[in-house]
C-alpha cells in the first residue's frame, strides 16, 4: 500500500473530475446514484455550472441493488470502467473524539494519529459491511476509488486485495494508493485508490 499523497478536498471534485475526463470520446458518460431526489437535484445543478451535466446519467437508486442488477445481466451492453464509492460511514460516531487529529501541525504522521485515536473499521459502513460492499464493485471493475472516514484503519483496507486472486499480475502484488482530502489544515477523509487508479499501475486499466 502506498501512502500518502496529498490534496485539498473539494465536494464537487469526485464526480465532476471523472465527467471532465470523457472528453476524449463522445460517447463516455459518469453514472451518478444516489437515494436521495434532493442530492441528486443539487448535484445536476452542480454539473451544469461547471459545464459537465451532458456527460452524466443521474439515476435515482440504491447503489446495491442496482450493482446486483448490472451483474445479473446475461452481457451488459454498457461496461464500467471505474466505480468512485462513497458509501454511509454511519453517522457522526466516526469523528474521533480528540481535535487534535484534524491538524497537520499536529500530526505529521498520519499513521501516529491513527494509532493514537479511535479508529474506523469497514463492519461500521452501512448497509452492508464495507468489505462485501469493496468485493462486489470489484465484480464490475477493477478500478475502485473508495472515499473513506479519515481514521479509517488502513491496516483493514490493505487486506482488501490479500484473498484476491486476481490482484497480482505477473507474480508482482498491486498496489493501493491512498490520498489524504485536506480543507485547509483539516484532514477531511481518505480516498483509497484500486487497480488502474494507482500511479504506475495503469496499464492495469
Amino acid at each position: 500500500m502506498r501512502l500518502l499523497s496529498q490534496k485539498p478536498a473539494s465536494m464537487v471534485r469526485t464526480l465532476f473530475h471523472c465527467s471532465s475526463h470523457c472528453s476524449f470520446h463522445p460517447r463516455k458518460l459518469v453514472i451518478a446514484l444516489d437515494i436521495s431526489p434532493i442530492r441528486l437535484a443539487l448535484a445536476r445543478h452542480n454539473a451544469t455550472i461547471y459545464g459537465v451535466a451532458n456527460r452524466i446519467e443521474f439515476i435515482l437508486a440504491d447503489y446495491i441493488s442496482f450493482a446486483n442488477a448490472y451483474l445479473s445481466r446475461p452481457n451488459p451492453t454498457r461496461r464500467i470502467d471505474v466505480v468512485f464509492l462513497s458509501p454511509p460511514w454511519g453517522g457522526p460516531g466516526y469523528i474521533p473524539r480528540s481535535g487534535s487529529y484534524d491538524s497537520a501541525e499536529n500530526n505529521t504522521n498520519l499513521q501516529d494519529a491513527l494509532d493514537t485515536h479511535p479508529q474506523y473499521t469497514l463492519s461500521e459502513i452501512k448497509p452492508i459491511h464495507g468489505a462485501d460492499l469493496f468485493r462486489l464493485t470489484k465484480r464490475i471493475s477493477n478500478n475502485i476509488a473508495y472515499f473513506l472516514p479519515k481514521n479509517t484503519n488502513l491496516n483493514e483496507i490493505s487486506t482488501l486485495l490479500e484473498k484476491d486472486e486476481s490482484a497480482t499480475t505477473d507474480n508482482e502484488p498491486q498496489m493501493i494508493e491512498v490520498e489524504e482530502e485536506w480543507m485547509g489544515p483539516k484532514l477531511k477523509a481518505l480516498t483509497c485508490y484500486f487497480g488502474g487508479l494507482v500511479a504506475g499501475q495503469e496499464h492495469l486499466f
